[in-house]
């Protein structure tokens, strides 16, 4: 192997092939959904334009490249300048030492340990959230949280009691008041977590979140709604096999949202209809909205004011949810300027489902959660 081989054979190696900032397992396909990108920590620049003295080989070392997924990728790469050298460098060397921890690099265990501030109800009092995932293929018992500042601050919380053990694929959110912490810019790196074989693993902020946005818009809000997707694809024990991944509904004055949130998902491998996608001169709309309905695995209606006064939105989120009622459908609503309390008020049957808000989540986000549920759940269902 060449040299630039040997250090990208030791980068993925010593990352777990996993993204250092969300730790998702990713793959060396180029273009897949889950690619693997090795970004440079330090940009070659001008010989002493930043006052450092760097042999050349160091730039395609392993050492000054840390592995991203696509989107915090973009995320980086697009506020390159709030992510110094020196934070990327750290982040690489704190996910190495995450991997080392827990031989996450084999069938081990994987845990990421994440934080962010949020509030429960807008106005409320603010909290640091701390979540912790189990990605690996082995069970994780988590024994004490705490902050470690000085003094250190246990993380006791009646709700979430500790030691808890986490299967694979669990997840485990637990909450401290930011009043009762010491101020420190620190914070969401200072988190630590007691695993049962006395490893300590050390958080990460949650990059996926706004510095302080509201409960249930932060990591995978959606993923209660797998099994169901998953268990709509079987019918009598055999595979129903759906034409389309998701169905796009919405009022033509959300015509703007809706194309990006189609455009997104389509550029993420998702079979999406979209009306613009598929409707052509001549269609018979009533027979095409049902038949779209009914071959799709996943229906998402953008639920806005114009979509209350809309005759088609009605008629298309009726049979959605008839059917969601039977269990052949899963329907997310994405609230689009209005409140919980106007959608319940247009239709009983959305009180208290998952949905989504425009206001909480960028559209690339909300895609990339609906791309999570619909490929797990079409794992799980074959």
């Amino acid at each position: 192997m060449t040299a630039r081989e040997v250090d990208r054979v030791e980068l993925w190696r010593r990352a777990g092939g996993r993204c250092a900032v969300c730790r998702r397992k990713l793959l060396q396909v180029p273009g897949h959904p889950d690619a693997g990108h090795e970004y440079s920590i330090r940009p070659r620049l001008a010989s002493g334009e930043d006052g450092l003295v760097v042999p050349p080989e160091y730039f395609e070392s392993h050492e000054n490249r840390i592995l991203l997924c696509g989107e915090d990728l973009k995320t980086i790469s697009g506020n390159r300048s709030s992510f110094t050298a020196q934070l990327l460098s750290d982040l690489k060397a704190r996910h190495e030492k995450m991997i080392v921890q827990t031989g996450s690099g084999g069938t081990g265990a994987v845990v990421t340990f994440l934080t962010h501030i949020a509030f429960f109800d807008y106005g409320g009092r603010a909290y640091y959230f701390l979540k912790v995932a189990n990605e690996g293929a082995e069970p994780v018992q988590l024994n004490r949280i705490w902050f470690a500042t000085d003094p250190e601050v246990s993380v006791r919380n009646p709700q979430r009691p500790l030691p808890t053990r986490l299967d694979p694929g669990d997840l485990f959110e637990t909450w401290k008041l930011v009043e009762e912490l010491p101020h420190d810019p620190r914070l969401p790196y200072l988190a630590r977590l007691l695993l049962d074989d006395r490893s300590v693993i050390e958080s990460l902020p949650n990059l996926d979140v706004l510095p302080a946005g509201s409960v249930g818009g932060a990591g995978n809000p959606l993923r209660p709604l797998i099994p169901s997707v998953a268990a709509e694809n079987r019918r009598d024990g055999n595979l129903v096999e759906k034409e389309w991944d998701v169905f796009i509904s919405y009022a033509h004055e959300d015509g703007d949202v809706a194309a990006s949130l189609a455009g997104a998902l389509r550029d993420l491998g998702l079979r999406t209809w979209f009306d613009k996608f598929v409707l052509r001169v001549g269609d018979n709309l009533a027979f095409k909205l049902a038949e779209a309905i009914d071959r799709s695995a996943f229906s998402i209606v953008i639920l806005s004011r114009a979509f209350f006064e809309s005759g088609w939105g009605k008629y298309e989120i009726t049979g959605a949810l008839n059917r969601s009622v039977a269990g052949d459908q899963v329907v997310l609503p994405i609230w689009h300027g209005i409140t919980e309390e106007e959608a319940r008020a247009y239709n009983p049957s959305l009180a208290g489902v998952v949905a989504l808000d425009t206001v909480k989540a960028s559209v690339q986000k909300m895609a990339s959660e609906i791309h999570e549920v619909v490929t797990e759940a079409r794992r799980l269902a074959t």
